[in-house]
């Protein structure tokens, strides 16, 4: 009987631990999980510096010609950085994809935002490390 006791007051006690140790894990994982989520929204003069400005260029569509001006909103600073050291490949993405649409299709408003979203998954895809999150025109001329 006593032995039987013992067992019991041995499992019960483990069963504690372990629950004890499980709602403590929980706690610290959604605390800790808390804390990533709930960053803060960059300001505009973040923004502001990480964004990389291109020359204003002219460039061939399928049946036309393209002027514009646009800015790459990179993640972070070392996405800047890369971004400036590989400016003439970025230059080459960008009216590589231009070259792939029509006018017809950029005179159009959802034209435009595939246009901007081809140009950033393109410039995503040359890059090494970092990753551009937007494309913004400041001047776009279709003829």
């Amino acid at each position: 009987m006593k032995r039987a006791v013992v067992w019991m007051v041995s499992i019960i006690s483990g069963v504690a631990v372990l629950v004890a140790a499980g709602l403590g894990g929980f706690w610290y994982w959604k605390s800790a999980h808390a804390r990533t989520t709930a960053a803060k929204a960059p300001t505009a003069t973040e923004l502001k510096q990480l964004r990389v400005d291109l020359p204003e260029n002219t460039t061939n569509l399928q049946d036309g010609l393209i002027q514009f001006t646009l800015s790459l909103q990179a993640h972070d600073a070392e996405t800047k950085t890369e971004l400036g050291d590989l400016l003439p490949q970025v230059q080459d993405v960008v009216n590589r994809t231009m070259r792939g649409f029509t006018a017809q299709e950029l005179r159009t408003q959802s034209g435009v935002t595939h246009l901007a979203a081809a140009l950033r998954d393109a410039v995503n895809g040359m890059l090494p490390k970092g990753r551009v999150d937007a494309v913004y025109f400041s001047t776009i001329v279709v003829q």
